[in-house]
C-alpha cells in the first residue's frame, strides 16, 4: 500500500464521508478549506478538489447571504452511509461463514472502460476479488442484495450471472483466495499500519486529534478497498488484520469525539 501523501480530493472525501452523518449535514467552503489546510492540503489545492467533487456530482453548493456551504448529494449519502456501515459495523462485527461463495460473471465490453473501472470500482469495496477476466467472487452470498443495486445504476444487470456455491473437489479455497487477493502483500501493510499506530502520540489538542484521527481513517478506507473482509476460516493463522483492526476502533472510539466537535465548533453555525 502506498505511503504517498493523499491528494486534496481524496481527503475531501474522507472527510465528508467520516463527519457528514445526517442528510441534512453541510460544511461552510472555509471549513472544508481549513480542515484540508490542517491535514497539509494548500487552499488552492482545496479549493480544486471542492470545485471538481461538485462537477462529479458527490456534493453541491448552496450560498448564505455571501457564504457558500457544501452537502452532500443523495448520491453521496447513500454511499457514505453504506461506506460507515461496512467499515464500523459490518467490518467490526463479522458474520460467520456458510463455506459458500458468491460468483459474478461479468460481460463489459473493453471499450467501455470508464464503464468498466466503476464496477471495477464498487465490486472491489463490496469485497469482491476477480479469480479472471469478467470474474468475480465473494465469500459473503448474502451480499447480493447489495451488488444488485449496484448493477442497476450502472445498468448491467443484464451483463451479469451469479452463482453460489462450495468449491468442488478439485481445487482448494486456499487457492481461490490466494488467486482473488494478495493476501501476502495485505498482511505485511497491516503489519507497518498497527507499527505505526503503536508509535503514535497522544494528540494533545482537539486540533491535533481530528488531524491524527482523520489520517488513520483515510488509511483504513484504503485497506477497505483491498481487503475483501475475508472469514477467519479463510486467513493464516495470526491474522496481523484483526490486531490492527482492534487498534484501529480503540482509537477511533476514543478520538472521534473530539475530533468531529473540533471540526463542528470549526463549523460554527452551520450544522454537521
Amino acid at each position: 500500500m502506498s505511503e504517498r501523501s493523499p491528494s486534496a480530493r481524496a481527503l475531501t472525501f474522507t472527510i465528508l464521508a467520516e463527519y457528514l452523518r445526517d442528510p441534512e449535514s453541510r460544511l461552510w467552503s472555509n471549513t472544508l478549506i481549513e480542515a484540508l489546510g490542517a491535514m497539509g492540503i494548500a487552499e488552492a489545492a482545496a479549493r480544486r478538489a471542492l470545485a471538481r467533487a461538485g462537477e462529479s456530482g458527490w456534493i453541491e453548493s448552496e450560498r448564505a447571504g455571501r457564504q457558500v456551504f457544501w452537502k452532500a448529494t443523495p448520491t453521496a449519502v447513500a454511499l457514505f452511509t453504506e461506506a460507515r456501515e461496512e467499515a464500523y459495523v459490518r467490518r467490526r462485527n463479522p458474520e460467520a461463514w456458510n463455506g459458500k461463495f458468491l460468483i459474478l460473471i461479468t460481460t463489459v465490453s473493453e471499450t467501455q472502460r470508464p464503464l468498466r473501472h466503476a464496477l471495477r470500482t464498487r465490486l472491489l469495496w463490496l469485497g469482491f476479488g476477480a479469480v479472471g477476466r469478467g470474474i468475480w467472487i465473494s465469500p459473503r452470498p448474502g451480499i447480493a442484495h447489495r451488488v444488485a443495486p449496484v448493477l442497476e445504476e450502472l445498468e448491467l444487470s443484464r451483463n451479469v450471472i451469479s452463482f453460489v456455491g462450495n468449491v468442488g473437489p478439485l481445487g482448494s479455497e486456499y487457492e481461490v483466495v490466494h488467486e482473488a487477493w494478495d493476501i501476502m502483500s495485505l498482511s505485511r501493510d497491516y503489519q507497518g499500519f498497527l507499527m505505526d499506530m503503536e508509535a503514535m502520540p497522544t494528540p494533545a489538542t482537539p486540533l491535533e486529534t481530528f488531524q491524527m484521527l482523520t489520517g488513520l481513517v483515510h488509511r483504513w478506507r484504503n485497506f477497505l478497498l483491498v481487503d475483501p473482509g475475508l472469514p477467519h476460516e479463510l486467513l493464516p493463522q495470526g491474522w496481523a488484520g484483526h490486531t490492527a483492526a482492534k487498534k484501529f476502533y480503540e482509537l477511533h472510539d476514543t478520538w472521534f469525539p473530539v475530533a468531529s466537535k473540533w471540526l463542528a465548533d470549526l463549523n460554527g453555525d452551520g450544522p454537521i
